[in-house]
């Protein structure tokens, strides 16, 4: 899906705590799942102590279950969102815990398939009143779909 940029009426600023960012990041996150029809089933499910999946969110209509790891920067951030899935060890975990979560609930998402996707949240300024959300759909690609 192509990027966009959009007006954010939540007050933050570079200084702003990381975990304050981060939760407003999936916050709209969630909002730009709903508004291309899917449901959010979980935000910050954890799968003990192993990995943690930002959001899951279904669509019965494509009948998709999507895992997605939301990353949200500051335009002046040292790493990129990409970064963070690129090391292997989190890569295993978080399959893990995507598979995790449908052994957990077989019978409900037995005819849904599973996609991992990335979605990008960066603030265009340090006032963070304005950001860039991109949605990364498949990002590990059909060989690690669980």
């Amino acid at each position: 899906m192509p990027s966009q940029d959009s007006p954010d009426d939540t007050f933050l600023n570079s200084s702003s705590p990381p975990q304050l960012v981060a939760l407003r990041g999936e916050a709209l996150a969630c909002q730009h799942l709903q508004s291309i029809g899917f449901t959010v089933e979980a935000v910050n499910w954890r799968a003990g102590r192993l990995a943690e999946i930002d959001v899951i969110a279904s669509h019965p209509l494509k009948q998709l279950l999507v895992f997605v790891e939301v990353k949200t920067r500051h335009p002046h951030s040292v790493c990129t969102a990409y970064d963070a899935l690129a090391q292997p060890s989190k890569q295993r975990r978080w399959l893990k815990a995507v598979s995790l979560y449908m052994q957990g609930q077989p019978m409900r998402w037995q005819a849904y398939q599973p996609r991992l996707d990335l979605i990008v949240v960066t603030y265009l300024a340090n006032e963070c009143q304005r950001y860039r959300l991109e949605h990364l759909e498949n990002i590990l690609g059909d060989d690690h779909t669980p």
